[in-house]
């Protein structure tokens, strides 16, 4: 499922999101994804780095990994015309 269509999901499998993390790979860019427990809300980090500008950067801090993950990528297929 292309980029543009994950962003429409309500629901994003963990395949989903497997498949969100290779994409971004096979564009040659970087995605970070941090589980932070130690605090109490916005416990997970999404971040997308552009290898075509590296002072470009798509970063979302939520208490859901689908939703930052959605978020995120929402920018980074805007930027693109994914």
């Amino acid at each position: 499922m292309k980029l543009s269509e994950l962003i429409n999901k309500e629901i994003l499998s963990a395949g989903d999101i497997l498949s969100i993390i290779q994409q971004v790979g096979e564009n040659k860019d970087a995605i970070l994804v941090k589980n932070d427990r130690i605090r109490e809300e916005n416990q997970y980090t999404v971040v997308i780095i552009l290898s075509r500008k590296m002072e470009k950067s798509f970063r979302c801090d939520d208490g859901s990994l689908a939703k930052a993950m959605k978020i995120v990528l929402k920018e980074y297929v805007k930027e693109y015309n994914l």
